[in-house]
């Protein structure tokens, strides 16, 4: 989870959180607690045209939205009013593309932090003092490409050799309407880059796993905390196919725990049932009638947390 803090001064309000999920998903958290009694809602065709449609919704309402970018290209905008749109799938970003706006109305009416920035990946610094309203346009761009922007870019994080999320302070701010200046409002466009999705969910999550791992075959994880492992297939299945392995120690099966078309998650099992925690090794691998030729990513050691205390 990645945190971003605005400051104005000594003081630290919350914003947004970002996380990629581990099909490649990107969800956006607009972080505040509570419920407020009107929220706006703004669609357009681009930040540089016209209001198009406004809606102001009055109510019990829930201050905390997530904006959710699949691997697919399709963009949800979860408990707000404004429908989904689609834009490229996250392996496959090839220009600049606007597809939300958080409005503030004013800085010190965002929720404080109080606690340690240990844990805050960013902070992003509001200039100026007393109340005025503050428009972030959040934009994903191709990863290393210089991105040509209507404002300043506060904060810029990328996926290496996906994309990249950019922050961008507009200094071409949507008039308020309907709700005055003093209503947080969420805009998006009236449209994405296209009609609908271009890619299908199973095709999205392999092609991601392997741009992330550098290999276009299956891929294998695990075992992990639950001593799960699982198989990205190297294409997308017609339907979910049945899995079957042998091992270089004998006696040992395979116990699958879920199968779509695009994976397949399963645990080990010894002669006397209990479930082997440790990494074995494959001699055969199939998914219906195509054998596999197996690669497993390096294993990347977690960091130990000192704060972190051991059981007894």
């Amino acid at each position: 989870m990645n945190r971003i803090l605005l400051q104005r001064q000594s003081v630290h309000r919350k914003f947004i959180s970002f996380r990629q999920e581990h099909d490649g998903s990107l969800y956006i958290t607009f972080n505040r607690k509570g419920i407020t009694n009107s929220t706006a809602y703004y669609r357009m065709s681009s930040l540089e045209s016209a209001i198009e449609e406004v809606k102001v919704v009055e109510g019990q309402i829930p201050k905390k939205f997530e904006i959710h970018y699949h691997t697919t290209g399709r963009v949800n905008f979860k408990d707000t009013e404004n429908p989904s749109i689609f834009g490229e799938p996250i392996t496959a970003i090839t220009q600049n593309f606007w597809f939300a706006s958080l409005i503030v109305p004013d800085f010190d009416r965002l929720d404080l932090h109080t606690d340690s920035l240990t844990e805050i990946n960013f902070v992003l610094p509001v200039e100026g003092l007393g109340a005025r309203r503050i428009q972030y346009d959040l934009c994903i761009s191709p990863f290393g490409a210089p991105i040509t922007s209507y404002g300043l870019v506060k904060g810029h994080f990328s996926y290496p050799n996906l994309y990249t999320l950019n922050v961008i302070e507009s200094d071409q701010q949507i008039p308020p309407r309907h709700c005055g200046d003093t209503t947080f409002s969420f805009v998006s466009p009236r449209e994405g880059l296209f009609k609908s999705q271009r890619i299908s969910r199973e095709a999205a999550h392999i092609q991601y796993q392997q741009m992330r791992i550098g290999h276009n075959g299956p891929i294998i994880f695990g075992p992990n905390r639950e001593n799960v492992y699982r198989l990205i297939f190297p294409v997308p299945a017609t339907d979910p196919p049945v899995v079957d392995a042998d091992f270089k120690v004998p006696g040992l099966k395979l116990e699958v725990l879920s199968v779509s078309k695009s994976e397949v998650t399963f645990k080990i099992r010894d002669v006397h049932g209990a479930v082997v925690k440790e990494l074995v090794q494959f001699s055969r691998v199939e998914l219906g009638e195509h054998r596999l030729t197996l690669i497993r990513p390096p294993v990347v050691k977690r960091k130990k947390d000192p704060n972190r205390k051991s059981k007894k």
